[in-house]
């Protein structure tokens, strides 16, 4: 198995980082995840495992990562409740599906003009010092993906520390398919700001041009 994963700084606030044994099973979860779309044949049947899944067992769980049985259905669980993972079990089979797959796989961007000068961290094919700075270049990132991770939106209002229920925002809006108005929402970040405002859109639906100038 090739490739590489893109782990976020803000993972140092989660709660999967508080737990060694969840920290060591959610990265390995990451790594078994297909980056690629793929098949495998069980028995007389071809299973299709797409990018940002992979099939697994209970036992290939607690083997890997030192959780106990119980341990790993708890840990799933949370994954499930936080909108991390969707599982989905057969008779034959458990496969695990990454969500938001995509925002630890961030391909790197190569150029088809030749060039004899190599590129190291933090430099620019010319040599000279970067001068993006990708702290904000990831937010800026994280803004676009919608809809967003769940977790995220739970840090973000407790950085903020502002009068909004992070669960009551992302189920309004995951019922609405993550439109703002008649407009798909651009920036999740800017949702929530206005949440802080207008706690309830519901009760403002004569004021959606108000909330759609400030996401555009």
């Amino acid at each position: 198995m090739e490739g590489w994963i893109s782990l976020h700084r803000r993972l140092l606030d989660h709660w999967i980082f508080q737990n060694d044994k969840y920290l060591k099973a959610w990265i390995w979860f990451l790594l078994r995840a297909n980056h690629t779309q793929s098949k495998i044949l069980m028995g007389a049947d071809l299973i299709t495992i797409e990018r940002g899944e992979f099939i697994t067992s209970l036992y290939k769980i607690c083997e890997a990562t030192g959780l106990t049985n119980q341990n790993a259905r708890t840990f799933i669980k949370l994954l499930e409740n936080d909108k991390m993972v969707n599982k989905q079990t057969t008779t034959k089979l458990t496969k695990i599906t990454i969500l938001n797959y995509d925002s630890y796989q961030q391909d790197q961007q190569t150029s088809n003009k030749p060039t004899n000068k190599p590129t190291t961290n933090g430099q620019q094919t010319d040599n000279k010092p970067a001068t993006t700075d990708n702290k904000e270049n990831n937010v800026n990132n994280d803004n676009k993906k919608i809809p967003p991770i769940f977790s995220d939106v739970v840090l973000y209002c407790k950085e903020r520390n502002k009068n909004v229920n992070p669960q009551k925002w992302y189920d309004h809006y995951e019922a609405k398919g993550w439109m703002i108005g008649k407009n798909k929402m651009k920036d999740w970040r800017a949702a929530v700001r206005t949440w802080e405002k207008e706690p309830d859109p519901r009760e403002h639906k004569n004021d959606t041009t108000k909330f759609t100038n400030e996401i555009h």
